[in-house]
């Protein structure tokens, strides 16, 4: 290889290095990501503790490696120039900013009656104009309503009552609870 070759290949890739180091939050890259010295990084909003780092969106020990998700998983980039898409049950988030702009796949918002709350599968937002209404160890998706109102709360610490013709539904794990909350129902 001449000089004059490998002057221009390293021209083009020291910048690449310096994205593969960055501790930026955004940087997505390997073993060194976000870990920076005497500052904590920051993952998701978040901030992790001293020799945590973040990996794929969550804090984790330093010393293990960190593997970027699949292409479609959940914290995959997604959207962009290619149109990378995200799997069933993901949404691309973030890639709307302009017509090559990508994102990353995230759990799509649950829609009116799907699970939003379980014990055994975490949590998961739901769609716009929806609240989680939790009965007991799970809840779903359903349109906001005012307390007293159908779908509203009742009951519990203000003792909300259901307007005529609703009734107060408490789970039975809570009803021998002081203050227990519930769903006004038909």
């Amino acid at each position: 290889m001449n000089v004059r070759a490998f002057s221009i290949i390293m021209t083009l890739a020291l910048p690449l290095t310096a994205l593969a180091c960055s501790s930026g939050d955004s940087a997505r890259t390997g073993d060194d990501q976000n870990v920076t010295s005497g500052h904590p990084a920051t993952c998701g909003g978040k901030t992790c503790g001293d020799s945590l780092r973040c990996c794929n969106n969550a804090c984790q020990p330093a010393g293990l490696a960190c593997h970027a998700p699949a292409p479609g998983e959940e914290g995959a980039t997604c959207g962009g120039f290619a149109g990378l898409t995200c799997k069933s049950g993901l949404t691309c988030k973030g890639a709307d900013a302009h017509s090559d702009a990508s994102g990353t796949c995230h759990k799509s918002p649950a829609v009116e009656g799907e699970v939003c709350f379980s014990f055994v599968g975490g949590s998961r937002d739901c769609a716009a104009g929806l609240t989680c209404k939790v009965l007991g160890d799970s809840g779903t998706c359903r349109k906001s309503a005012l307390p007293g109102e159908e779908g509203g709360e009742c009951a519990g610490f203000a003792g909300i009552s259901c307007k005529h013709g609703l009734s107060c539904q408490i789970d039975p794990k809570d009803a021998n609870t002081a203050d227990a909350g519930g769903t006004c129902v038909k």
